[in-house]
């Protein structure tokens, strides 16, 4: 869906958003928790970072057309599970 919304985000961000995707700066420990998240937001972000937890799309924002990368926090659960269980082999 094309377009922008008040200059501030793409309107496929704002669907982004919508579906439970977010940039790290908005992700909410409430977000992560409501995904399975049992760590800390502190880490959650650490393992972005990391290159851990990639961005699962990226979208425009801001007038200036900024590329910002959104984040799945349902993927860090997925991703943190696989790990977890693989280390147990």
């Amino acid at each position: 869906m094309a377009g922008y919304q008040d200059f501030s985000k793409s309107n496929n961000a704002v669907e982004a958003e919508a579906q439970g995707l977010k940039p790290l700066r908005l992700m909410t420990l409430n977000d992560l928790r409501q995904a399975g998240w049992a760590e800390s937001k502190a880490f959650a972000i650490w393992l972005a970072k990391e290159d851990f937890w990639s961005a699962s799309e990226w979208h425009h924002t801001s007038k200036m057309y900024n590329r910002t990368d959104y984040y799945d926090p349902t993927h860090l659960v997925e991703l943190w599970e696989e790990a977890e269980e693989n280390e147990r082999k």
